[in-house]
């Protein structure tokens, strides 16, 4: 019995039975990648528990700067070591196989915010949809608290709206970064074996995987 795992790597009629199990037809002259991209759009919806409702869009007024930055690193990566650009809860690069990037890069994928990096072929993108996920809170609680700590220095006199500002971007922009760093951080204060698997963000990501692929269809 085929699993969601094997979709990513399977071709032709195999390709095409395994879709149909999980609801996905295959239409005339559709190519295997289109076909496999429906398919996991498919069960990203599925696997959601909350579809996305209006209220989302507000989203994009605490991670926009990150995801200008993931737009740019994108784009440049298209160009240089690139093979195709998809969109899925973002913009995705996968990378061209061989390249130095590509050998150098030794992860399935990597996710900057509402996009991020994936290697051909792989099953990487719930994973990594997963962080997006993540991500949004963490730029929302980092907005919240850039707002706090300049609303802080108003309070107490500060007439300086530069200086607000300031102190506002510092908290807001990098708090995924400092999440992220802060969850390995932790995890190696706990005495985790491996510090990347040891990370909540990474063990819930990897959790969900886990259910997923083990989901028969």
């Amino acid at each position: 019995m085929r699993r969601i795992s094997d979709i990513p790597r399977l071709e032709g009629e195999a390709l095409r039975t395994a879709t149909f199990s999980i609801g996905v037809e295959s239409v005339p002259g559709e190519t295997n990648s289109s076909l496999r991209r429906r398919a996991m759009q498919s069960v990203r919806r599925e696997s959601m528990s909350n579809p996305r409702t209006w209220r989302w869009w507000f989203t994009l007024l605490w991670t926009w700067p990150m995801d200008v930055i993931t737009l740019l690193v994108v784009l440049l990566l298209r160009v240089l070591v690139g093979h195709s650009l998809h969109w899925e809860d973002g913009i995705w690069v996968e990378l061209k196989e061989g390249t130095w990037f590509d050998r150098l890069y030794r992860y399935e994928g990597g996710t900057i915010a509402h996009g991020g990096i994936l290697k051909r072929g792989c099953r990487a993108l719930p994973h990594e949809l997963t962080h997006v996920e993540q991500i949004e809170a963490t730029m929302l609680s980092g907005f919240i608290l850039g707002l706090s700590a300049a609303s802080t220095f108003w309070f107490q006199g500060v007439d300086s709206w530069v200086a607000m500002l300031v102190i506002f971007l510092i908290v807001w922009i990098p708090s995924w970064a400092v999440s992220y760093f802060s969850s390995v951080a932790q995890a190696w204060i706990r005495g985790e074996r491996y510090l990347y698997h040891g990370s909540h963000l990474e063990e819930s990501a990897y959790a969900q995987d886990y259910q997923r692929n083990n989901r028969p269809h």
